[in-house]
Parts: C-alpha cells; structure tokens; sequence
C-alpha cells in the first residue's frame, strides 16, 4: 500500500488525513484505512508473534503462568485484529470510489 501510496504522490495527504492538502474525499478515509493497518501490522510483530512463538515453542517461556498469560494475549490481540480488519478494507476501498463520510 505504501508503494501505491508513493507512486501516485498521495502518502503524506494520506497519513495527514487530508489535512496538508490535496483530495479531503481520497485522503481522509484512505488515510483512516492506513492507520488502521498500521495499528493491526503493530499489533501482530510486537504483539501477537512474540506471544504466538512462546506457545509454539519457537521462543523460552517463565513457565505455566507465562504461557497462560500468552495464550490470553494472542486470543485478545487477534480478536482486536479481526475486529479492525473489516472497518480498514471498508475505508480503503471507500476513498478510490468516492463514497462520502
């Protein structure tokens, strides 16, 4: 996204949310759409991938405790993830058809 975002010079409108300028109809909810995946993309490498290899085995653990507190996390992170996935296709796909807010 962020080299489609560079190539048509609309990455700074974008993550500005339209407020430097340019297309306020393109950028505020591609710009919404694209924090949204940059909270999810947050989510899972420091997040849920460090948890995920803990119960995998991938990584040490402290113990039982440590791998309950794991599992609950990955359970929570990924049903956080799920929830935004839906509302950050809905924006993306929104801003190139001209849908208004």
């Amino acid at each position: 996204m962020a080299w489609y975002l560079v190539q048509n010079d609309s990455l700074l409108d974008v993550f500005t949310l339209g407020l430097t300028g340019g297309d306020l109809d393109y950028a505020l909810p591609m710009g919404i759409g694209v924090w949204l995946g940059a909270v999810l993309l947050i989510n899972v490498w420091f997040v849920l991938w460090p948890n995920q290899k803990k119960l995998m085995g991938l990584a040490p653990s402290q113990g039982e405790a440590d791998l309950a507190k794991a599992k609950k996390t990955v359970a929570s992170v990924a049903r956080i993830n799920a929830e935004l996935s839906i509302p950050m296709l809905m924006f993306m796909v929104a801003a190139p058809h001209g849908v208004p807010l």
